[in-house]
């Protein structure tokens, strides 16, 4: 394990023997067996401890852990407190998503405070599996595939070769000290769903499993940076930025690339575009259409280029951002009432204003926003068939009046709700559901006049 993990670090990922680390400790077996292989292999590290206040005295007695790895390994450690769920609550993200920013800003304020080279993660080859299998469950492009990367900017996983079986031998081996997280036995979120009831069987159906992935997430890294060369090969060849910032694509040439929607998308999503909205302008392909990015960008359609640029309209529609513990949304058009008690009932009504959303679909950034054009999504009952809400609107008999009013519940950017009209096939309940999420929507008087 030493030898591999040496080779990995100065090979691999290309560590002097100067190289200064910021270690990122929790006190759990992965960073305890990092700590431990970085010392004996010579390299510099500075401690980096968060707690996030989460579980109590579970969480202080992590921290006094960590207070006895330094001195034992005579390291300077730098510990940080945070109040995540005030935090969440604040920002109206999920407490998971407040503590991944939290940890993540504060690391590389440190590194580059310090004058730190990276910092390192304990991230290993499991991890990078069920972060495959994960997104491949989403939906996800070859970029979602390769799981985490080794190496990124300022960020390192030096054990990122390393299974979980390998890692826990060496600690047993080493006779190493460390705390398991409660936390990580529990099925609230979907990784854990993964790692404790999908992985396991696929082991058992293929031994070699881990073994296969990981050569097929190398294979596939090697596949995404061949797609990176061709898309940054016809970007330059297709696309240009005038002085006023104003990205000016050749349809032409772009007519020439192997896949010119997957192509346009990859040279527009820095702007904030979706990936449905590309698709849905080069099929309805006319001059003068145009869509709306979240970044606040318009693309339009000219007769021999597609141009793109800052939009100054639309930009200020408002934007509700849903925190996991909130259970009523208000707007001036009514309240959105969320129940997340997980109780799947025997029967359905049927309702316009009300929505039952799988709840392991419904993890992430929720938000309010309005319509915009080139809206998208798979309307419940249509067997999967991608609609235009502008399509759905005209079919629904909205005048422009109301079309301006409805609200539009997306997940990770994804329609889930046409509030009040329609859900989304993609996060309907199956007969694998077992945790379900109320919604309801109840408008107000100014709606109804």
């Amino acid at each position: 394990m030493l030898q591999r993990f040496q080779v990995y670090c100065f090979e691999r990922l290309e560590l002097r023997a100067d190289t200064r680390l910021l270690l990122a400790i929790s006190g759990g077996l992965d960073s305890v067996v990092l700590l431990h292989l970085a010392k004996l292999s010579g390299l510099d590290c500075t401690l980096a401890h968060c707690n996030f206040g989460l579980r109590g005295t579970e969480s202080d007695a992590d921290e006094l852990l960590v207070l006895e790895l330094a001195r034992k390994y005579d390291v300077p450690l730098f510990v940080q407190r945070f109040d995540t769920k005030k935090y969440a609550a604040t920002e109206k993200i999920s407490t998971q998503m407040a503590a991944r920013k939290l940890r993540y800003d504060w690391f590389e304020r440190m590194r580059e405070g310090k004058g730190l080279d990276y910092v390192a993660t304990a991230h290993h080859l499991n991890d990078s599996i069920e972060t495959m299998l994960f997104n491949l469950a989403r939906g996800t492009g070859i970029r979602g595939l390769t799981g985490i990367a080794p190496k990124q900017k300022g960020l390192i996983r030096p054990i990122s070769f390393a299974s979980r079986v390998a890692v826990e031998k060496y600690a047993a081996d080493e006779g190493l000290v460390w705390r398991e997280d409660s936390s990580n036995q529990e099925d609230n979120y979907t990784r854990n769903f993964i790692r404790h009831h999908v992985v396991p069987p696929l082991r058992e159906a293929v031994p070699a499993f881990d073994r296969s992935v990981a050569a097929t997430i190398e294979n596939l890294r090697e596949a995404e940076a061949l797609y990176q060369f061709a898309v940054n090969y016809w970007r330059t060849k297709a696309a240009k930025i005038d002085q006023l910032g104003v990205m000016r694509i050749n349809i032409r040439l772009m007519a020439q690339a192997p896949s010119p929607v997957t192509l346009l998308w990859e040279i527009l999503r820095s702007r904030g575009f979706h990936q449905d909205q590309i698709a849905q302008l080069c099929q309805h392909h006319q001059i003068g259409n145009s869509a709306f990015s979240k970044l606040g960008y318009l693309i339009e359609v000219r007769a021999d280029e597609w141009i793109c640029y800052v939009a100054t309209e639309d930009v200020d529609n408002p934007i509700i951002e849903v925190s996991e513990n909130e259970s009523q949304v208000h707007t001036e058009e009514g309240d959105l009432l969320i129940n997340r008690s997980g109780n799947i009932p025997g029967a359905f009504g049927r309702e316009q204003n009300v929505a039952w959303l799988d709840a392991h679909k419904c993890e992430g950034k929720w938000e309010l926003r309005r319509w915009r054009k080139g809206d998208s999504f798979q309307p419940f009952g249509m067997k999967g068939k991608r609609q235009l809400v502008s399509d759905f609107f005209t079919n629904a008999h909205l005048s422009s009046r109301e079309k301006k009013r409805v609200w539009l519940l997306t997940i990770n950017g994804e329609i889930a709700w046409v509030v009040g009209h329609r859900s989304d096939e993609r996060f309907r309940l199956t007969e694998k559901t077992w945790q379900c999420i109320r919604l309801e929507w109840q408008a107000g008087f100014l709606e109804k006049t």
